[in-house]
């Protein structure tokens, strides 16, 4: 009786310890949200400082201050008392328009002050806009960028750069980009080697790089050296330029003009509304947007900007804030090298009897069929959970706020969600554990793991990473087990099950956040699809797995004697 209970103790340490390892990785990976540390007010005259430029921030988001308002000429003005105050010329650029809502002759009025560099190749354009929507004070959209333009404008106009720097503010970003064009049609252009653009759709959360021009491999190679917590992915580069959504950026990127567009998109549901005011504003946001201006330019403004543009990158940023990048050159031959090795492990594990295809087909056939059946139970759950939590009571703290908007965008239900994802797929399995075979679902599932990696490569490339890293990991892993006959080692398999798993945690659950933040509840029934790759971990957290000698085949002519007795 000891014995068996020493036994069912050891099996249950194992599988804490898997969790353990997943649950600590899953945090890691969430860790390059941390927005930098707020630098205090003593630091100011040294370093960007949200705490001195809130000031700023207090005047530009008092009130609501849409394009052609009274409240938006003060907002103006005080952004040109502020440039004068530090020796600078503002210049303003009037001009009239009319709004797509109907009203006529209103008058648009761009900033913009130079700082000029001894040797100028090209000059580095900083923009962002300082107009708000008329249904709330845009202290998120646009204002933090605002503020952090004019107190890095103290930090850096007395120093010495090579090229010209140029701070811009436009006006009539929210009525339709009114402001980038007008600026595009009164402006030579050819003078202009990069644009930095800093936006909002938020009011919290750390700057992400979340768009770059085309041919961007010497500004993801610089950017990824010039910043301390930089904080970017390729797949919001692939997934944002074939969405209808623009920004001031659009502007200049579609005038062939090298370029870089931050934002923040914590809080997404205060995006737009009367709730986007100082009090929801992260100090933090603030900081993050500084330092990357005050970073960027201490780089590219000391840089030669005449011919900037190299092939595209894959890149992302890992726990630790580093930025991983590649040419995307590489990446269908990183996949062609992945067949080879897919290859050579099924070879491996059929002529061994390993597996048969018969039965592998079977278990591709049931990860198959769990897309369909997880995308719908997720969206069955998201409608319960709504249907529970939307209650009049919450009406009373969001007052005029549709609390549906905050569902959507609510992280604590989204990793609900992720963790009922989870334990619904491992549910399933223990159903059906008897239908199932280890080797057989591993590698069934690393087909799948294998077909995303292609249909990344070859349509959404710089979204490859997120499947051909934990693929590369699990194949090398397995044809090292495979190949040393250690297949009816347990710990064996789940080693390199559970690399490739943490690979796959620490490369996908960022971007699942990311797409949280940016499309809220839209990603939820979406999980589903990653259904397939979760099930190569899950086998591996099952008592009776641990607990079987013999594994359950579901071919049951296939031979159940031990392996080191089959011969070839």
């Amino acid at each position: 009786m000891t014995k068996t209970f020493f036994e069912k103790l050891k099996i249950l340490i194992r599988i804490i310890i898997i969790l353990l390892l997943i649950g600590i990785t899953g945090i890691s990976s969430l860790s390059i949200f941390n927005t930098p540390a707020i630098k205090p007010l003593e630091l100011s005259s040294e370093e960007f400082s949200a705490e001195s430029s809130w000031r700023h921030l207090e005047v530009i988001a008092m009130e609501a201050h849409p394009v052609g308002s009274a409240e938006n000429l003060k907002v103006r003005d005080y952004i040109m008392r502020e440039i004068a105050e530090l020796g600078l010329e503002a210049v303003t650029q009037y001009s009239y328009t009319n709004l797509p809502w109907g009203e006529n002759d209103v008058e648009l009025g761009n900033v913009f002050t130079r700082i000029k560099g001894y040797d100028n190749s090209k000059a580095v354009l900083v923009v962002s806009h300082y107009d708000s929507v008329s249904t709330g004070p845009g202290a998120g959209d646009d204002g933090v960028a605002v503020a952090a333009m004019l107190e890095s404008l103290k930090l850096i106009q007395g120093k010495r750069f090579k090229n010209d720097l140029i701070f811009l503010f436009t006006d009539g970003e929210e009525a339709g980009l009114l402001g980038a064009k007008e600026f595009v049609k009164r402006n030579p252009l050819d003078e202009i080697g990069l644009v930095l653009n800093f936006e909002a759709r938020g009011t919290s959360g750390p700057s992400i790089m979340f768009e770059t021009s085309n041919d961007n491999g010497f500004l993801i190679r610089h950017f990824a050296r010039a910043v301390d917590a930089p904080l970017a992915t390729s797949v919001s580069y692939e997934i944002y330029r074939r969405m209808p959504n623009d920004t001031d950026f659009s502007i200049f990127n579609q005038e062939g003009i090298p370029g870089l567009n931050f934002a923040f998109i914590g809080d997404g549901m205060y995006y737009h509304t009367i709730f986007d005011n100082i009090e929801n504003v992260d100090m933090g946001s603030l900081q993050h947007h500084g330092e990357y201006i005050v970073s960027l330019l201490n780089r590219f403004g000391n840089m030669d900007l005449d011919n900037i543009r190299e092939e595209d990158r894959v890149y992302f940023t890992v726990p630790g804030k580093i930025i991983v990048h590649y040419p995307v050159k590489i990446v269908i031959p990183l996949l062609i090298l992945l067949t080879a090795f897919l290859l050579i492990l099924l070879i491996r594990a059929i002529n061994k009897n390993i597996i048969t295809s018969k039965s592998l087909a079977i278990h591709f056939s049931w990860l198959t069929l769990f897309i369909p059946l997880s995308i719908f139970l997720n969206y069955i759950i998201w409608q319960i959970a709504k249907f529970i939590l939307e209650i009049p009571a919450y009406e009373y703290y969001f007052h005029e706020f549709n609390f549906t908007k905050y569902l959507y965008y609510s992280s604590e239900l989204f990793s609900a969600f992720v963790v009922a994802e989870f334990l619904l797929l491992y549910l399933l399995y223990i159903l059906l554990r008897k239908r199932f075979e280890l080797n057989h679902l591993t590698i069934a599932s690393i087909i799948w793991f294998y077909i995303f990696a292609l249909i990344t490569g070859f349509f959404l490339p710089g979204a490859s990473y997120l499947f051909t890293w934990p693929l590369a990991f699990v194949l090398v892993a397995l044809i090292i087990v495979y190949y040393r006959d250690y297949q009816d080692k347990k710990i064996a398999l789940t080693i390199s099950a559970l690399l490739s798993f943490l690979t796959l945690v620490v490369l996908i659950l960022p971007i699942l956040v990311l797409f949280n933040e940016a499309l809220g509840y839209m990603i939820i029934p979406l999980l589903g699809l990653l259904s397939p790759l979760i099930f190569i971990i899950i086998p591996h957290l099952d008592y009776a797995y641990w607990s079987q000698r013999k594994e359950y085949y579901m071919d049951k002519e296939i031979d159940l004697a031990p392996i080191s007795s089959r011969e070839v």
